[in-house]
């Protein structure tokens, strides 16, 4: 049932690998790149540790070196013109 369902899921390393790509695009505003592999993997394994707990995956992507040093993709997505366009 459900339940066997979640228990397979939260136990998934591609679990924790897809949602660590996910709120990686999340918090960042990019997508993950070769050089952020580190970072994902990182996260991934934490919320493995935790058994499970996205919390983990949160703390370790911000206490991560790449959240400290946030980069963006282009300037031109930082930019309104008027009337709030991009």
């Amino acid at each position: 049932g459900a339940d066997g369902l979640s228990a397979k899921l939260v136990a998934s390393p591609q679990t924790a690998s897809c949602l660590a790509s996910q709120w990686f695009r999340f918090t960042f505003g990019r997508m993950p790149e070769p050089a952020d592999a580190c970072t994902l993997e990182t996260a991934a394994a934490a919320m493995v540790a935790a058994g499970g707990d996205v919390n983990a995956l949160l703390g370790a992507l911000v206490e991560s070196a790449a959240f400290r040093f946030v980069r963006h993709a282009s300037s031109e997505s930082t930019t309104c013109r008027p009337g709030g366009r991009p």
